[in-house]
């Protein structure tokens, strides 16, 4: 009963691994080890399941003129500002109120120690790797984005039957830089026993993305600072 409890939270609640800049095509070539059927070639199919320009999603919020669940962002960047584009499925996309969303604490807490950093929320539902990609292609490159935060979750995008052992020792060979969040969850919730997720929904609640924000958010500055120094 335990295990099982511990096994649907993996499946349905937590982020396996959140990567950054230069990643993409990384990400790819993992899956793609894993699943030998698996063809790596960008295209635009990901547009079926986005939203339509400036409409109400189902919390209200009205989205973008690129159908994104952000605020309006230009292509052009100003001078100064270190641009950051997180890609990923409804998880990055948020099932809960703009306000309340993984991405959007995400860039609240950055802006407070750096007001010249944005985030910008490409989050597109029922997305998956080969979509990241070509999101990142087609519209991706030119927003001139500094970084790129992919967020990858275990049952979604990769068989959860692969260990995460796997990707990790991947991205470490390739000199990726990742936080994977499953231990975190898992340990939160023995020690509370507190819902991450939805009422009979994998995503995650209020409680979830708040928590999500608190781990990624003090590795990702470290991320940017890194990258900062380096230019």
């Amino acid at each position: 009963m335990k295990y099982n409890l511990y096994a649907k939270i993996t499946i349905l609640t937590v982020s396996t691994i959140v990567s950054l800049y230069g990643i993409l095509e990384i990400v790819l070539r993992c899956y793609t080890k894993a699943n030998s059927a698996f063809v790596l070639m960008p295209d635009d199919t990901y547009l079926r399941y986005r939203g339509k320009p400036h409409s109400s999603e189902f919390n209200g919020f009205r989205l973008n003129s690129r159908g994104y669940k952000d605020e309006e962002f230009n292509t052009i960047k100003k001078p100064g500002v270190f641009r950051i584009i997180g890609i990923g499925d409804s998880h990055t996309y948020g099932a809960v109120p703009y306000q309340y969303c993984y991405i959007t604490l995400l860039k609240k807490k950055i802006m407070l120690v750096d007001n010249d950093c944005e985030v910008l929320n490409l989050g597109i539902p029922a997305a998956g790797p080969v979509d990241y990609l070509s999101l990142f292609v087609n519209e991706g490159v030119s927003l001139h984005p500094d970084m790129v935060l992919v967020n990858i979750f275990t049952g979604d995008d990769f068989d959860f039957r692969l260990p995460n052992r796997i990707l990790a020792r991947e991205f470490n060979r390739l000199e990726i830089e990742y936080l994977d969040l499953l231990d975190f969850f898992l340990d939160s919730f023995k020690n509370n026993m507190k819902s991450f997720n939805k009422p009979n929904d994998p995503h995650w609640n209020l409680y979830g993305n708040r928590f999500a924000v608190e781990l990624v958010n003090p590795w990702l500055l470290k991320q940017i600072n890194r990258k900062r120094n380096r230019v």
